[in-house]
């Protein structure tokens, strides 16, 4: 089995009982897009660590003075691996400049397809790039006493997933050769097929625009849709029950998994998937808390467990990027306003100029071509496991058959299909580590699942009702006008700030992804960004029988965050 990274020890000193050294892991193997992380050890402790985002995308100088037509066709390029949500981000937020909502039935085809995408991320996530680092190869290797409990430990979860023991979840979790591993590819075509029946094509729809989707809308591509999806409800039983499975065992072999990357629990969301689109959607600057409130993805920001807002316009009032430790110009305050007039942080998005100022990387100085953006000052991460967690906290959670907050956790029913009807109950854990948002991937394929399911609902009923128009056109103004949109994708939140002048041409267009939030370098205060707090203090489980450390846990605490560097690097 290929190495998982490429990892170049730097150096080395001190005793063996506590020696310090430092790694580079760089390139970082099963992430999208370029990634280097260098990581200082002491002992058995990871004491120091720098994410790094390698390559610089440029879209936005790109986008600087075109023609907003060209705007949602060259942001979708931002990822290829989640296409769709950058676009989707893009048409949001020209709407609000250019004042054109969609009707209903775009709100509801747009939250089918982007419900969709997320049940794909998490699963591809899972099987592609994190999966695979707890193989029976990586733990045969790395932990040889684990994977000798793993083959005496019975899995619970055997009738449902069918695999008798946790050595042979491990055994099937094999890169390419496994049998999970082959079990996700016909389940990820159909999810495929089913965001091609909303957008036409993926990653790159062809039918979005401002104001509408230009899907054909038959009752036929809804029973396909509806159809597809209800064939997959099995592989969302067996990805629970497997993920379940795999983490409680290692909480119970080594204590220590428990420690891996653990961070504060504090996130910030944007929110996502439009329900009950009827109830007067506007999508303009005045709307923008009432519009969030009908999202299925809940909106908020928690700091250190506390929720501190569920208010997109006060999520975006508290946005600021910084630059220091980035290969980019700073910037000075341009004094521009929200479009209601209200004052902006300086270092918001919609005040900044993307200038590039490349170098040499200098882990005291510039070192990522990532920004660090924060919320008021605070660290904050956007995955998986605080979508849940905001979502399990949620009191105004739309009445449904499928998903229940109770405040401690979220129920949600998944179908019967061969397998019997399944409520599954994903608790708020005790702490925020790497296995946990593996855990939050997992239970995501159903939550993503079955808010899809719910605007193919609201998308019948429109139907039976005869609301059938999916576009309400578009005509670009004349004067000046911005727009933004806070949307979440799969992996987490995803930023477009938008802004043309009075010659319609692009003025500004800014985005912060998932993974600039994530993979954050330093900011202005020199406070690590999400994923070095994580890699910080996290143990070296890792004892080989030959002696030469792999990287493992570290590797295994990056891929918990699923790094996408093409969404970061701007």
């Amino acid at each position: 089995m290929a190495a998982p990274a490429t990892t170049i020890p730097e150096r080395r000193e001190g005793s063996t009982q506590a020696a310090r050294a430092t790694s580079l892991i760089d390139p970082m193997t099963r992430v999208g897009g370029g990634l280097g992380v260098r990581v200082e050890t002491q002992g058995s402790t990871i004491t120091d660590a720098h994410v790094s985002g390698t390559q610089f995308r440029g879209y936005e100088p790109i986008l600087l003075g075109r023609d907003p037509h060209d705007v949602m066709a060259l942001v979708s390029r931002v990822c290829g691996w989640s296409g769709s949500q950058s676009q989707t981000s893009s048409s949001i937020a020209q709407e609000m400049a250019w004042g054109c909502p969609p009707p209903p039935m775009a709100l509801a085809l747009r939250g089918i397809a982007q419900a969709t995408e997320a049940i794909w991320l998490h699963a591809a996530h899972l099987a592609v790039r994190a999966g695979p680092d707890y193989s029976a190869a990586v733990v045969r290797k790395t932990t040889p006493w684990v994977w000798d409990l793993a083959q005496r430990t019975q899995a619970p979860g055997f009738k449902t997933h069918g695999y008798r023991t946790i050595g042979r979840i491990m055994e099937e979790l094999t890169y390419v050769h496994g049998r999970y591993w082959w079990d996700t590819i016909p389940a990820g075509r159909k999810v495929l097929q089913m965001i091609n029946l909303t957008y036409g094509k993926y990653p790159h729809p062809s039918v979005l625009s401002p104001g509408g989707v230009g899907s054909t809308l038959t009752v036929g591509n809804f029973t396909a849709y509806y159809t597809r999806l209800y064939q997959s409800v099995d592989y969302v039983k067996e990805v629970i029950a497997i993920w379940d499975d795999l983490i409680d065992f290692l909480y119970e072999a080594d204590p220590r998994f428990a420690e891996q990357g653990e961070r504060p629990a504090s996130f910030i969301h944007a929110g996502a998937w439009d329900h009950n689109a009827e109830e007067g959607y506007d999508g303009s600057w005045a709307g923008l808390d009432y519009d969030a409130r009908r999202r299925l993805a809940p909106t908020g920001v928690m700091i250190d467990g506390s929720l501190v807002t569920d208010r997109l316009s006060e999520v975006n009032a508290g946005i600021g990027e910084s630059v220091r430790h980035s290969f980019y110009q700073p910037w000075e305050t341009t004094g521009r306003t929200d479009p209601s007039g209200g004052s902006l942080p300086a270092n918001h998005p919609w005040n900044k100029t993307t200038i590039a100022a490349p170098g040499p990387r200098d882990w005291d100085g510039a070192y990522s071509w990532a920004t660090a953006p924060r919320w008021n000052g605070h660290v904050v991460e956007s995955t998986p496991l605080g979508r849940l967690w905001l979502a399990a906290m949620r009191t105004d959670f739309p009445p449904n058959d499928y998903i229940e907050p109770t405040g401690t956790s979220l129920k949600i029913l998944v179908p019967e299909n061969f397998l019997p009807e399944t409520i599954v109950e994903w608790h708020i854990p005790k702490r925020v580590n790497t296995l946990e948002r593996l855990r939050a991937d997992a239970y995501g394929v159903a939550f993503s699942g079955l808010c899809a399911a719910l605007c193919v609902l609201d998308g019948f009923t429109l139907l039976r009702r005869i609301k059938t128009n999916v576009s309400n056109g578009w005509s670009i103004p004349k004067e000046e006008c911005a727009g933004i949109s806070l949307w979440d994708s799969g992996r987490g939140m995803n930023g477009h700030w938008f802004r043309q002048n009075a010659k319609r041409r692009v003025d500004t267009l800014q985005i912060v992804g998932p993974s600039t939030w994530n993979c954050s370098p330093r900011d202005d205060a020199g406070v690590p960004g999400p994923l070095e707090e994580a890699l910080i203090g996290t143990p070296i489980i890792e004892e080989p029988a030959d002696g030469k450390r792999t990287g493992i846990d570290a590797i295994r605490t990056i891929h918990g965050f699923d790094p996408g560097m093409t969404e970061a690097t701007h």
